[in-house]
């Protein structure tokens, strides 16, 4: 009876300790999937925001230009109001850039379908470095004022080559010459290129004597939809397309937090690496 009277206590025992195990372990599995749900509600209700912040946007940014448009040709159909030939010519010319602020909002939403697509391919190809970038930044010339400077440094001679794709590269080089010419009233937009210094990447730099970005929009920067300045034209999208296509290149593209008289991006790209991206 003793040696019965022990074992079933010893049985009890090890059950007992087997239920606080389970509930244990059941208390734990419980907690994390609280924790799974309320991220997923996070990034729910995240996902929910944006939404709703993308169509806001978008119907602010297209309906700014279209009642441009719509006005400017009211004024050009209208036969009690009587227009010269400059008068007539300047608002052609308000209609075009408006209508191609349109293509670019419909370009950028098309850029981050794309780049959001597996099926997305780049076309790579061996380009010679300063040859290609030089003239990217005089492109822009007639957009800055005179107070501003445009400048090419670069580190690379002239018959060394990258292997990358140049619709993608010149798309971020674009944008990062827009952004930079938004926010630069004085002082210089420079365009710049050299190697890291293990020689493993090209980096191409632009850098601007702008308002600069400060530390609560640094974070958020690269963010889709976000805009460091609500007022400028644009949907919030160029940065973050850019950076996914640096990263189809096998790169990445990254804020200079060190440089604080303006803003400066770097690009990064590998050095004449042929590989299939």
């Amino acid at each position: 009876m003793y040696i019965v009277t022990i074992l079933f206590f010893t049985a009890i025992i090890v059950l007992l300790v087997m239920m606080v195990n389970y509930f244990h372990r059941t208390r734990q599995e419980l907690k994390e999937r609280n924790e799974q749900l309320s991220t997923a509600l996070t990034m729910a209700e995240e996902s929910d925001r944006m939404r709703t912040e993308f169509v806001r946007s978008i119907s602010h940014e297209i309906r700014t230009p279209l009642n441009a448009i719509n006005g400017f040709n009211e004024l050009l159909n209208n036969p009690d109001i009587a227009l010269n030939d400059e008068e007539r010519k300047d608002l052609l010319a308000r209609i075009k850039e408006n209508m191609d602020a349109i293509t670019n909002i419909i370009d950028e939403m098309l850029h981050m379908a794309n780049q959001t697509s597996n099926s997305y391919n780049m076309n790579t190809t061996s380009i010679y470095c300063n040859q290609f970038l030089s003239p990217l930044i005089y492109n822009h010339r007639e957009k800055v004022s005179g107070s501003v400077e445009l400048l090419y440094k670069s580190k690379l001679i002239n018959r060394d080559t990258i292997y990358t794709d140049p619709d993608g590269l010149r798309k971020i080089i674009d944008q990062l010459m827009n952004n930079a010419i938004k926010f630069t009233q004085r002082g210089f937009i420079e365009l710049a290129c050299e190697y890291s210094e293990d020689k493993h990447w090209v980096l191409i730099s632009v850098t601007d004597t702008g308002r600069g970005v400060t530390e609560e929009q640094r974070e958020k920067i690269f963010t889709p939809f976000h805009k460091a300045d609500s007022f400028q034209q644009g949907i919030g999208l160029g940065l973050s397309i850019s950076k996914k296509i640096a990263q189809r290149l096998g790169g990445d593209l990254m804020l200079d937090t060190d440089y604080t008289e303006g803003a400066r991006f770097v690009l990064k790209i590998p050095a004449n690496t042929q590989q299939d991206i």
